[in-house]
């Protein structure tokens, strides 16, 4: 409910600015396909040279797939040592089924446990983000 000049956020960082996901809540891909999201979008990429969205897991969500359709450039995001071959290439084929073209990958936590890592929130239904 609220406009999009009052959920952006400063940062001790000159010109970066960041918009919280907020309370968790079911229905996210209802409220991603809604048109005030991509009114959002608009809104943001007016006022600023770079708009970078995040999503959760692509295997486990289909949020991934409704937001990378808003989005010039797609990165899948793969921590080092984590993902199996046929998961990669699932995931990247369910964004390809979706429209979504994946650009390329990001490889994280390169040298990391591999128990230190978790997408925060995401399969938490109790949890809440700032």
């Amino acid at each position: 409910t609220a406009g999009p000049d009052s959920v952006v956020r400063r940062t001790e960082v000159d010109r970066l600015h960041y918009i919280g996901c907020g309370v968790r809540q079911r229905g996210t891909t209802e409220i991603l396909r809604h048109a005030r999201f991509s009114g959002l979008l608009a809104h943001l990429t007016q006022g600023y040279d770079f708009v970078l969205l995040t999503a959760p897991p692509v295997l486990g969500f289909a949020d991934a797939a409704i937001v990378g359709q808003f989005a010039n450039l797609n990165l899948m995001v793969l921590r080092s040592a984590e993902h199996r071959q046929d998961e990669i290439r699932d995931a990247a084929g369910r964004l390809r089924v979706a429209g979504v073209p994946v650009a390329g990958a990001i490889l994280n936590r390169v040298g990391e446990r591999a128990s230190s890592y978790g997408y925060r929130g995401y399969g938490h239904p109790r949890h809440q983000y700032a």
